[in-house]
């Protein structure tokens, strides 16, 4: 499934290069949000599948760290084809023909070589691949003996329904920041768009290592793993 959300997300991003007109941008942009709304949760549902809860948080931190890591890639690679004249296109156009073909390259790719289970990766050792099935079986056994939540009533549940609140305020904060900055330190700091850009390198260096911590600090102290409080509070 990440493997056609990817594709999907590359070939909308790259067509965004194509647009001539505010409707074709109206539509594209849509078609964008709805090849890329699952990716993420998509990929959170999957590392649940490979790693233990005492790791989920640092694999959980890596993944995040990308958005990130992103940046400190992209904002020079951005700085420099705003700036090209290619020929019939210009820099802007080239920009998100571009930043598309990663991701179908990558898509592609994930056909191939991830699996969806541990128990399908023929890459890993039998012994090891033996482990993390029994490990991860035994965490899942054990949750269900706490609670079996079905779909419905977990989007009943008020923790729930206070952490979706609180991810929609975060994602709100962070993709304002993400698609303004550029334009607000450029008004303020009078620079080209290549110095721009690499002034954008220092929040996304920031970023990588803060997420990295945060995973390590959570892992650490058992923040992502139900303690007897909490299993308590799941009885009642």
């Amino acid at each position: 499934m990440d493997c056609t959300i990817m594709i999907s997300w590359g070939l909308v991003s790259t067509l965004t290069g194509f647009v001539h007109s505010a409707g074709q941008f109206y539509a594209i942009r849509f078609f964008l949000g709805a090849a890329e709304a699952s990716f993420f949760p998509g990929m959170i549902i999957y590392l649940t599948r490979w790693f233990r809860q005492r790791e989920r948080g640092r694999a959980i931190a890596s993944l995040y760290a990308a958005v990130p890591t992103a940046s400190l890639v992209g904002s020079p690679m951005a700085g420099w084809l705003l700036g090209v004249h290619w020929p019939w296109l210009t820099g802007w156009r080239w920009l998100f023909i571009l930043e598309g073909i990663p991701a179908i390259v990558l898509g592609i790719i994930t056909v191939f070589y991830l699996t969806d289970w541990p128990l399908q990766a023929r890459w890993l050792p039998g012994d090891e691949r033996d482990w993390l099935v029994s490990e991860l079986q035994a965490e899942l056994q054990a949750k269900k003996k706490i609670r079996d939540y079905t779909i419905r009533e977990a989007f009943c549940d008020c923790r729930v329904l206070l952490l979706i609140a609180a991810l929609f305020l975060a994602l709100t904060g962070s993709l304002g920041n993400i698609y303004w900055i550029p334009t607000f330190v450029k008004r303020l700091s009078g620079f080209s768009d290549r110095a721009v850009t690499s002034l954008l390198l220092v929040p996304a260096l920031i970023g990588i290592a803060g997420m990295l911590i945060n995973g390590w600090h959570s892992d650490k102290r058992g923040s992502n793993v139900c303690t007897p409080r909490y299993r308590s509070s799941l009885r009642d």
